[in-house]
């Protein structure tokens, strides 16, 4: 370290430097400042410019205001560079360098050992002051250390590495003082070599332990070993902590430890190393008959490459006398091709003292040899050894090899093209068949919703008939699929089609032939139904696996059909009756002829008689009768005429009462047929109807026949039928027909008026259906029901009362 005298305050204690922006400034300050020191500045300058050191100033916010000194250098900075600039933000990743600058600036003076970008400097730092003690600033000098550092660093390790070596050693190595003889150190070898522990030899001298026979052999022996100036050797006999004498070898020098004269002796037994030699003979002639019939090439090297010895084999392999091959006379076998590449590497090989390993050719013998090359250098010795291999076989076997390698290269490029072309044709047929899955996909996707969407239920069954899969049950919807699937078909029909089922399965299974039948089975509401199945065989590979079922339910279309064929038979015995009554129709108009005929006969009878005179009374009175009956007849003939001819609604004024009688005398004969008789009760104070005469007889006779039927038919003896009228409003009346039958079955006193309703076997069920029409058609209405007292039935007609009404023009009425 350079000690560095630089005054920065005058002897009134202000700052004598000022502050400066470049070199030339930080000498004008630097000249300043030794002028007021009373110093050479030449000197000051020479040392700031050869010497390791660091001058710098800074102000109280801690800028720089100077900075000098060749140590800037080392940091990669100039005098002057830092000036102005913040010593904070310089050094404020290291935290003690800020430290210690706070302190000087808190008026503490400051010597340390900083490390700084791997440099170390040793650093004096003082507070600057004014004349009135004001801390303006701080100073310091700092020196480059770092060689010292490192030396004492190399001085520590070397003494932790002579300790390692000195307690690691195999040799015995015992450090005693060389004016007492008192033992400082002894490494675990010698213990062991002496059977002493640690504690027994440190702190004693080799006097107290035996080690010397006496004072003066001792210094005897020393003495030799310091005049030598280096090692001295000897035999020595120590004894062991036994007692027994132990024949040694000692080395022993001297060396200075700590400032004091210390003896190194390193102890090793003299009769192992005897051993150790022995061995070591026997094992070199080992070596030397190994070497000699090794069915390898041995050689050695001298340090410039040349040969000094070669065995058998090394010979043999080339073909020449081992005296040839020695020197540089083996170089000659070496295959020309192969000569400069081995020189070469040989060459570089012997002066870099490293391993090398090559194969060349020889030229020696009567066939072309290939050899490896091995060389190594020798241990603690300036030589090489190495070995010659015949490595022919092998390499025949690589070049045989390689010749194979080159057939399975074009065998492998030949299976790869190949290869390749059947990948394409295979990458083809996947993209074929992906399109074609895809176009599976899309087609199943459609067919899963056709079937999933259809309104007919779709089965699979096997051939036991267990239903293996369902599309859904809305014909059964009180089930869920997992309700049906591995169920057998016979649960869901009655048992009286088990047999037909039977049948069916064999057809499609056996036969395999679609069929379509159709069985009844429970609905979802426990209600017999129809079902309608088409059955038809899966087959694969010809075997018949299964079949699928389309069942429906037909139970409407049934329950339609049925009713069209009764309506259809219903028409057709309306027609017949519509036939008869075109007949009776037409026998009533030839019919009245006669009767008309008749009558006027008898008139013409009783009028002649009347003239002539003489006759009985009595015989005038059935004359008369006879006309009577006779116009009688020709009355009810034309009335069934009107009947039963079809005329469109020709609405008249007429009395009620008239019509119900002139109803009951037509229905008089189909009456006493029954054995029925009628009774009537007819309001005589009933006002005109404006009604159709015919129509409204027609609805009378039709409930006074079918109330007789209903009697007859129940067994009922000596049946009435009564028929009753009243005012029921100031416009409307009514008309009661009533018998003592079996009465209406329960719920059908609306029915009984829809069209082909019937209770009769052979009934038509329009008769009341029409009745209704008639008379909802002259703005009344009918109703059914059974009598109060529980026996018959009761029909009850209302119609409008007649009112005023004005003809037109043409002849036709309307309302007024």
């Amino acid at each position: 370290m350079v000690e560095v005298v630089f005054p920065m305050t005058s002897g009134d204690g202000s700052l004598s430097a000022h502050p400066a922006t470049n070199g030339e400034g930080d000498s004008a300050a630097l000249t300043h400042a030794s002028a007021s020191g009373g110093g050479d500045p030449g000197i000051l300058r020479h040392v700031l410019d050869h010497a390791p050191v660091v001058v710098w100033q800074i102000d109280q916010d801690g800028v720089f205001t100077y900075s000098d000194g060749r140590g800037l250098g080392t940091l990669g900075l100039t005098p002057g560079q830092v000036v102005g600039l913040s010593v904070f933000d310089l050094y404020r990743d290291d935290p003690q360098v800020v430290a210690s600058l706070r302190k000087v600036l808190a008026g503490e003076e400051q010597q340390l050992l900083i490390q700084l970008q791997g440099v170390y400097f040793e650093s004096w730092m003082r507070p600057l002051t004014n004349s009135v003690g004001e801390i303006r600033g701080a100073m310091g000098v700092a020196s480059d250390v770092t060689g010292r550092i490192r030396a004492e660093d190399s001085e520590r390790s070397s003494s932790e590495r002579f300790l390692k070596a000195f307690h690691a050693s195999p040799a015995g190595i015992m450090l005693t003082d060389l004016e007492t003889g008192r033992i400082v150190d002894v490494n675990s070898a010698l213990c062991r070599l002496l059977s002493f522990a640690r504690d027994q030899l440190v702190g004693h001298t080799t006097l107290e332990l035996g080690f010397w026979p006496d004072r003066a052999t001792r210094l005897a022996t020393l003495r030799n070993a310091i005049e030598s100036h280096g090692q001295s050797r000897f035999n020595f006999l120590l004894p062991t902590a036994q007692g027994r004498p132990l024949d040694v070898k000692i080395v022993v020098e001297v060396i200075d430890l700590d400032g004091r004269a210390c003896a190194l002796s390193i102890i090793r037994d003299a009769r192992r190393q005897q051993r150790m030699r022995r061995e070591l003979r026997r094992t070199r002639r080992r070596y030397r008959t190994l070497a000699r019939f090794a069915p390898v090439g041995i050689f050695h090297a001298r340090r410039d490459g040349s040969l000094s010895y070669v065995n058998d084999h090394f010979s043999r392999l080339f073909a020449r006398e081992a005296a040839q091959l020695t020197g540089d006379g083996w170089w000659d076998a070496v295959a020309t091709e192969d000569r400069e590449t081995l020189r070469r590497n040989w060459d570089s090989t012997i002066s870099a003292r490293r391993s090398l390993s090559c194969e060349f050719r020889t030229n020696g013998g009567a066939e072309e040899l290939w050899l490896l090359l091995q060389l190594e250098p020798e241990t603690g010795a300036h030589g090489f050894v190495g070995s010659m291999t015949d490595i022919s076989r092998r390499k025949r076997a690589e070049l045989d090899l390689q010749a194979l390698n080159q057939q399975l290269e074009q065998s492998v490029r030949m299976r790869t093209e190949l290869l390749m072309r059947a990948n394409k044709s295979l990458e083809e047929q996947i993209f074929e068949r992906r399109r074609t899955y895809e176009e599976l996909e899309k087609s199943e996707e459609r067919w899963r919703s056709l079937v999933e969407e259809a309104p007919d239920v779709i089965l699979l069954i096997d051939r036991e008939g267990r239903i293996d899969y369902i599309n859904h049950t809305q014909i059964r919807n009180d089930l869920e699929p997992e309700e049906v699937v591995s169920h057998s078909v016979y649960e869901f029909v009655l048992d009286r089609y088990h047999a037909e089922i039977d049948r069916v399965l064999q057809t499609v299974f056996e036969d395999r032939l679609p069929v379509t039948h159709e069985v009844q089975g429970p609905g979802a509401d426990g209600d017999i139904r129809w079902f309608q199945s088409h059955l038809a065989p899966i087959q694969h590979f010809g075997k018949v696996i299964g079949a699928t079922a389309i069942v429906r339910d037909v139970t409407t279309e049934r329950r339609a059909h049925e009713e069209l064929q009764q309506t259809q038979d219903q028409l057709a015995h309306a027609r017949r009756v519509s036939m008869v009554g075109e007949m009776m129709a037409g026998f009533a108009h030839e019919i009245g002829q006669p009767l008309f005929a008749i009558s006027s006969y008898i008139e013409g009878c009783l009028i002649r008689l009347q003239r002539e005179g003489g006759i009985a009374e009595d015989v005038l009175d059935v004359l008369r009768e006879s006309i009577a009956q006779a116009h009688r007849a020709i009355d009810v003939v034309r009335r069934l005429r009107e009947f039963l001819q079809r005329q469109e609604i020709q609405r008249a004024s007429a009395d009620f009462n008239q019509i119900v009688v002139d109803a009951v005398q037509l229905a008089d004969f189909g009456l006493r047929k029954y054995g029925v008789r009628c009774r009537l009760e007819l309001d005589p104070g009933l006002p005109h109807v404006d009604v159709d005469r015919i129509q409204v007889m027609q609805v009378l006779l039709n409930l006074l026949l079918n109330a007789a039927e209903a009697m007859a038919g129940h067994g009922v003896v000596e049946g009435q039928v009564t028929v009753r009228s009243a005012r029921l409003e100031p416009d409307f009346l009514l008309c009661e027909v009533s018998d003592i039958g079996p009465g209406l079955p329960p719920g059908s006193a609306g029915a009984i008026f829809d069209a082909f309703y019937t209770t009769k076997s052979n009934g038509l069920g329009l008769g009341l259906s029409i009745s209704r029409s008639i008379v909802e058609a002259h703005g009344g209405r009918i109703v059914a029901m059974n009598n109060h007292h529980g026996v018959g039935a009761r029909f009850e007609i209302q119609l409008p009362c007649f009112t005023e009404r004005s003809q037109d023009d043409d002849g036709r009425t309307s309302d007024a």
